[in-house]
């Protein structure tokens, strides 16, 4: 029999693999279909809305519920829900329909793309309660699973992208069905697999003195664990976090669209893609030699700073020849005209993206880390879910700018504002790092 271990760290890479198949190919197919940023907007704001509403109940459903039963129902789910909303979107891909029928696929689309990211979370934190189980040695999970994350936008984004290159949208969904389909059969067994061999798995409290399942957090809840997440001295630093979330300078559906309209193939933006990976994955391999170095709190300003500097080239691309950033021409009411005549601009705008990737991933461990250390063991959970609520929270107000502003000439004004964001996330880090020093100091005397 496998070594359930090897198994655990299998089924992991096919859950994150499937994860980033299903983030890349449904921001091209959406693509196709949309002639501005909205709908890819409108898709993300959906997701993040039900992210606030259900992450903390999914959470405790895992707690309380029976191992193999919870895997197995949210492993179907995900699946299902990422097959099912791609074949609603193929009477437009292939037949172009419109008007109200057009609406209801789309909309159709969108509610099953949030149910298949809420399954997604499910799932991941299925598989990371299995590993503190599976694995008994002390290992940086986080660490882990971001990497096993990050290195799965390596693979089946290229393949994606290369089908949808050379052989169009149809053919390409076609493909994240006929994945997914298979990832579900083999995770299934590898999950069956796992649990029969591992009997400390079943060794789980399946409710909690007939505990019901709450769907949506309390008002009360929310502000009790909004004044425990308040009163943390880390808070600064897990603020600065947050920041984070309102930006279009990631490598997200808006950033994607974005570049789409700048003429950039599927094959291009699967590569760009890939190259943020690596970065990202330098971030991980560079951060415990940072914290050596320089300690966890210094790392992770110096992480932010970073960050923060090479995002300075993608408000630079605004001005540069190739920008689609025309507010005179949008604001007048004219039709766009999405045609670059230079590539200078959209180069710059992922040059300092990429760059960025490292930082962003080393600010995250740090904050993540710092998250662990210095909040109490009764109070982390509450903290966790105060943090879930802020980012989904900032997350939805980016979206909400993006419908606002959805047209590419002046997603400029989106550059800005998201820049913006990272540098107060820098000075809310540098607060807490001051107050940090000053604290040791005082120690000390």
């Amino acid at each position: 029999m496998a070594d359930p271990r090897s198994q655990l760290y299998i089924g992991s890479a096919l859950t994150y693999w499937s994860a980033q198949l299903w983030h890349f190919a449904n921001i091209l197919i959406l693509m196709t279909t949309s002639t501005d940023l909205r709908l890819v907007a409108i898709n993300g704001l959906i997701a993040n809305f039900l992210g606030l509403l259900l992450v903390p109940s999914i959470g405790r459903w895992i707690e309380t519920t029976n191992r193999l039963e919870a895997a197995h129902l949210s492993l179907s789910i995900n699946n299902a829900a990422v097959v099912l909303s791609t074949l609603s979107l193929f009477p437009m891909l292939l037949f172009g329909v419109n008007g109200v029928l057009r609406t209801v696929l789309i909309s159709i689309s969108f509610l099953l793309f949030g149910v298949s990211i809420m399954a997604e979370t499910a799932v991941k934190g299925i598989k990371a309660d299995w590993v503190k189980v599976v694995n008994s040695q002390k290992q940086d999970k986080d660490n882990i699973a971001l990497k096993i994350d990050l290195s799965a936008m390596l693979v089946l984004p290229l393949v994606f992208g290369l089908l949808m290159t050379s052989y169009g949208v149809v053919l390409g969904s076609l493909f994240l069905v006929v994945w997914h389909a298979g990832a579900w059969l083999i995770e299934y067994k590898l999950i069956n697999d796992i649990y029969a061999a591992v009997p400390a798995l079943a060794k789980k409290q399946s409710a909690k003195n007939g505990e019901s399942l709450v769907i949506a957090p309390s008002l009360q809840s929310i502000v009790a664990d909004s004044h425990v997440y308040l009163r943390q001295s880390i808070f600064p630093a897990a603020l600065s976090l947050g920041l984070l979330y309102i930006t279009t300078l990631d490598l997200g559906a808006i950033t994607m669209g974005y570049a789409y309209f700048q003429g950039l193939s599927a094959m291009t933006l699967s590569l760009v893609r890939a190259v943020g990976a690596l970065t990202g994955l330098l971030g991980t391999v560079l951060f415990p030699h940072f914290v050596k170095k320089i300690g966890l709190v210094q790392t992770g300003l110096l992480s932010l700073v970073f960050e923060c500097s090479c995002l300075a080239l993608t408000v630079l691309s605004i001005c540069l020849p190739g920008s689609l950033f025309n507010p005179v021409s949008y604001f007048s009411g004219l039709q766009p005209v999405y045609e670059s005549t230079s590539t200078i601009s959209i180069a710059t705008f992922f040059l300092g993206i990429l760059l960025a990737r490292c930082g962003l991933w080393m600010a995250d461990l740090s904050v993540t880390q710092l998250t662990q250390d210095k909040v109490k063991e009764g109070e982390l959970e509450a903290v966790e879910r105060a943090q879930n609520r802020l980012n989904h929270l900032l997350a939805i107000t980016k979206d909400i700018l993006v419908i606002a502003m959805p047209d590419p000439r002046i997603f400029g004004f989106l550059i800005i504002a998201s820049w913006t964001s990272i540098f107060s996330a820098v000075l809310a880090y540098k607060y807490y790092a001051d107050r940090h020093a000053n604290a040791k100091v005082g120690k000390k005397k």
